[in-house]
Parts: C-alpha cells; structure tokens; sequence
C-alpha cells in the first residue's frame, strides 16, 4: 500500500523548523482527502500509512518532523518505517535520476539555453505531469484556520492541500519507470531526516566570541584593504574590482582558469569553447579555491578580503542571532558526488578565520562531543580499490595502523619509515614538512589532478612548490600506491563518446553520468565517504530517540561535517556518550569499509574548536577548557 501524505502548518520561523500542523493530506490509488490536525482521524490516518504501508512525500524530513512535534509517540514508528525502506521522497528521486543522467540542477530548454532546475513540488509537477499546480492564496496562510473546523474551510484552501498530496503519488508513480536509476533514495531520506533533525535543534552562540571575532575581522579588513586599493583590486569606496580580478586570474592561470558552474556547463554543451569563456568574464570563478589555486599573492590577498567581507556581512550576522535563537543550517542532502552540503550559515565551510568555530557553544548543563573519522575518504579510496582490483598498498599500510603521510614522506626525502617518524617525534622541521608534503599529495593526487593544479591546492596546506616539483612527488606518490594507476586507468575507460565520464557509486548502485575525469576519479571514493557517514548520521538520530535506556538518549545532534558529528550532551553523562557515539557511528561507517575498517575518535569540549584534544580525568572523558 502506497500513501502520499503532506502536511499544511504555520508559517517556518527562526527557532522553528518544525512548525505546528494544521492539516494532513492524503492520496492513495485514487482517493484523497484532508484532515483537520486537531480531529482525532488525521493521526489514524498517518499512524496507518507509517505502519501499514509505504509512505511519498515532497520533502519527507519536513513532514515527519511535523508528525514527530504533533505526537512525539510516533517516533519509533518513523524509524521503523525508514529502516526498513518503506518512506520514499520524491525531490530525493528526481535528483538521484538528474545525477544519473547528467541534468542535476540545470537542463537545456527548447532554445538550448542552460537554465537553473528546480526540485520543488511545482517544479516536478510541470516536469513529470505537465501540471502548473495553483499556487494558491491559502498556501502561506494556513495558521488563519487553525481554530475552524474544515467543513468551513474555503474550496481553495481545501484543493491546495488535497492537490500536493495527490500530486506527490503522481509524481510517484510517473517515477517509477525509471526505479532502476534510483541507487540509494530510501538511504537518503534516512539521513536527510537525520540531518533536519540537527537543524531543528540547532546551535547556540556566545556573544562574548562574537564580539570579540567582529572586530578582529574589522581589523583584518582594514589590514588587507589598503594594498588592494594601491594595486586597484578594491575601490576606495571598499568594492572589489571583480573585472580587473578575473583579468588577472586569466593571465595567471591560462588554461587552467576555474569556470563558474554557468561556465562549465557551457564548455560542457560545447555552446563555447574554452578561449570564449575566459574572454567572457561573467565565466571565471574568483572563489577561494580557485585564488588558492592562482597562488598569485594580489589574488591570494583579494580571496582573504573577500572572505573577511563575507565574514562581516554573513557569518557574523548569523552568530550574532544564534545568541538569542538558535542558528539552524539548511542541509542539502544531495550533491554531485553525493555529499551534502548547507546554507544559511554553511556550518560545513566555515569561514577560514580564527575564533568563528569557537562562537558555537552548547546550551547551559551541557558540554559538546565532536566525533570525526580518522582519514576516513583514504579509507574509502583504499575500500574502492579493493573492491575494484583485489588489491591495495594503501588498504595494506592503513590496516597495520602506518602513518601513510609519514609513509610517503620517508619516500619523499629517501629514508626509512620508522626513521621519518622518529626524526618527526624529535622535532625535526625538515621531516615533518616531509610528511606535509605527503599529506598535500594523499589527499590531492586521488582526485586525477596534475602537477600543475597540484601547486595551487599545495598552498591550501601551505606549501610553496614548483610544477615541476609536483611532477616529481607525483611519482613518488605513484609508487608508494601502484593501485592508483590502475584507478585511474578505469576511470578513464568509464569516458562517453561525447568525452565525459559516469561513475557507478561502489555499494551503493548510485549513477553519476556526464561529469568530468577529476569528478569522477572523486565520486568514487568521496561518495563512499558520504554514503558511510550519512549512515551514521541516521544511526545515532535512532539511538537518540529510540534507544532508551541508552547512553545516546537526551543527547542532541548539531551539525553534520561531512566526516563528523557534533553533539551536544549533558556534561553529567558526556563521557558515556561520547563512547556511544563513537561505537555507533564506526558500527555504521565501517559497513562500505569493511575491508579497511577506519576509527571514530570522539572529543569532549566546552566550545566547538579544532584545536580541541581528547582530556582524561583518570578513565573517563572531560571537558576540553580551551
């Protein structure tokens, strides 16, 4: 049995991502109907689909959580239904077939323009049924019928509701044909429910580091400002030259300029070449990573005021908000390679500035845990090679517990493992550049990048070297992990006849068509990462909830970092915890590793930061003070 079910609430507000219901709809077959939130009816009619049945929706972490704020009871009957992959989402469908043929977030309309794409319920409705859906006066202003009974509802506040219900199991069903392009949706809808679930809690800040991080920041600005407005990078007025910027960057990087996504996509489609593009400077991209990658210094210190500006005018802002509300990021479930991501703020990408981590605290009685995976996409590269070859040095040294920056490091400057690693205990700064080096290249070279990109992404760990240089590390990288070789030697047989490149995501059965080599030599083992770790996201969401008694139980997940949870914990029981999150998510992690198994290290601290060190207190976990 197949139910679409859609919830109508009040209006989403800050603190408040789960508002209160006011109506369900439901679609099954061809019956529908709506229900009033307050008639006993709407929860036997939810109750029935979660435990009965499957269950569609447009934007399912949404309604559940809705559902979940309405009767919390029906908590463990979620959970239930999401393990055993009976609720379905529509948006997460349409984006797994977009990856799988290449179209994910742009199309090419009639005129053969590349255009933005949609995951809306109208949106999907135009594309899979031809339908504009009625956009209705009623849909922002369901919170006026919170106290009428339905049979006084207006018609068109009744038609809206029913429509989206009806419309998701149309959309549904028009989905199914193509059901062997879908990889793993009901995998991610656990974990975008997981994630929204973060949200919903969200961060506190501390308005002592926000005002403290404010004016560093003013200060930086000011620093840096003066020598761009010399070299004509920045006006007087404080605005940034882009023109003069991007001309720079073409004359910096030629060939190997970044094109904006617009731009890519139009070198993709062939509609410009890649002369065209950098002559048309609306294409070059003046992000951080691409004046990283210039290593030109009037670049590199454009990047660090654009970074301080956007510091002022956004991040500052939010934690200056999370004092009073609780900052709750947006998670994007679904990316290219199938990370996530978030917005508003982007807590994954944090500002590269000191003291903007150490804003975020827990609430009062509570201490935060940070749990992240040790080196966990070298684990999946290594993962991937096994399974694609049989074989792999990488998974050989990782499962000895070898130091594979160290490993390499000794291969750089010629001598012996076990004597890098004591000369680097020692202090020598020789061997531990050594080892930097090595680590630039184990997390560098995977991606099918040469010498010449490599220089630029060197500067991201601080290292200044030659193209040349480059070369000459990549081989030695080569021989430290012959498999590699044969990784890139298959991706490069997965090229199209147009000359792009698909990528069948390894223990999952999800597609990525139409990207390019470097794209693809990502997908395999960045995928596998997120795969893992969206997992374990969605396991610890359960044991929170579900798991009573427990040691998770009463603990709140905050924030997603690709590789690491933040949770935060009442300080009375954070060592408990803190053991339990760590077995919990390398119980899930390690099923798409089970050949190179990795380790979840879990860190107890009184504000978020990186320089945060497991402290003991005998043997048990407290409190890193800072």
């Amino acid at each position: 049995m197949f139910t679409a079910l859609d919830s109508e609430t009040f209006l989403i507000a800050p603190g408040n991502l789960a508002p209160t219901m006011v109506c369900v709809s439901w679609a099954r077959d061809t019956a529908s109907g709506v229900v009033h939130a307050n008639d006993p009816g709407a929860f036997e009619i939810v109750a029935h689909a979660i435990n009965e049945g499957h269950t569609i929706y447009a934007n399912a972490p949404f309604d559940l959580a809705v559902f979940a704020r309405k009767w919390p009871t029906l908590l463990p009957d979620i959970f239930k239904a999401l393990d055993e992959d009976r609720v379905h989402d529509v948006q997460t469908r349409e984006k797994l077939l977009d990856l799988a043929r290449g179209t994910f977030r742009f199309e090419e309309d009639e005129d053969g323009k590349i255009r933005a794409k949609g995951y809306s319920l109208f949106d999907l409705a135009l594309r899979r049924l031809g339908r504009k859906l009625d956009k209705d006066e009623w849909r922002m202003r369901y919170h006026d019928l919170w106290d009428v009974p339905i049979e006084e509802w207006p018609a068109g506040a009744i038609d809206y509701a029913d429509s989206d219900a009806v419309s998701t199991l149309q959309i549904f069903e028009a989905q199914e044909s193509l059901k062997k392009y879908l990889g793993n949706a009901t995998a991610q809808v656990r974990a975008h429910f997981a994630l929204h679930l973060m949200a919903c809690r969200g961060f506190r800040t501390n308005p002592e580091a926000v005002d403290r991080l404010e004016v560093m920041v003013r200060e930086r600005i000011d620093e840096v400002r003066a020598d761009l407005e010399e070299i004509g990078l920045v006006r007087p007025d404080g605005s940034r030259d882009t023109k003069t910027a991007k001309r720079l960057m073409v004359e910096t990087l030629g060939d190997e300029v970044v094109f904006t996504t617009k731009g890519l996509d139009l070198l993709k489609k062939m509609e410009k070449s890649s002369k065209q593009l950098r002559e048309d400077a609306n294409f070059i991209s003046l992000s951080e990573d691409s004046c990283v990658l210039s290593a030109h210094p009037h670049l590199l210190a454009y990047s660090t005021y654009t970074r301080y500006r956007n510091l002022l005018t956004g991040s500052v802002k939010h934690l200056r908000r999370g004092v009073t509300t609780p900052i709750q990021t947006r998670y994007e479930i679904l990316m290219e390679t199938g990370r996530t991501s978030s917005s508003a703020p982007n807590v994954q990408n944090l500002r590269r500035a000191p003291g903007v981590r150490e804003c975020f605290v827990p609430r009062p009685g509570y201490v935060l845990i940070a749990c992240d995976y040790s080196a966990a996409e070298l684990h999946t590269l290594a993962q991937v090679c096994l399974d694609l070859f049989g074989e792999s040095k990488l998974a050989d040294a990782l499962n000895e517990g070898i130091d594979v920056h160290a490993l390499v490091g000794s291969q750089i400057v010629g001598i012996d493992y076990a004597d890098l690693v004591a000369l680097i205990k020692a202090g020598d700064v020789e061997s531990a550049d050594a080892r930097q080096l090595a680590k630039a290249a184990n997390f560098g070279f995977p991606g099918g990048c040469g010498a010449k990109r490599f220089v630029g992404q060197a500067h991201g760990y601080g290292l200044n070297i030659e193209i040349r240089d480059a070369a000459r590390l990549k081989a030695t990288w080569l021989r430290a992990w012959p498999e590699m070789r044969s990784f890139f030697d298959y991706v490069g047989k997965q090229e199209d006849d147009r000359g792009f490149y698909w990528v069948k995501q390894l223990r999952a059965e999800r597609l990525r068509a139409r990207c390019t080599y470097t794209s693809a030599c990502n997908s395999y083992f960045q995928g596998l990462a997120a795969d893992g770790a969206k997992a374990a996201a969605y396991e610890v969401a359960k044991a929170q909830r579900c798991g009573a008694p427990g040691p998770l139980v009463g603990t709140y997940s905050l924030a997603f970092i690709h590789d690491e949870i933040i949770v935060e914990a009442p300080e009375e029981t954070a060592h408990e915890a803190a053991l339990a999150l760590s077995a919990v998510m390398e119980r899930a992690f390690n099923r798409f590793v089970p050949d190179v198994p990795t380790k979840a290290e879990p860190t107890v601290m009184r504000y978020w930061s990186k320089k945060a060190k497991q402290t003991w207190d005998g043997d048990r976990l407290i409190p890193w003070e800072g």
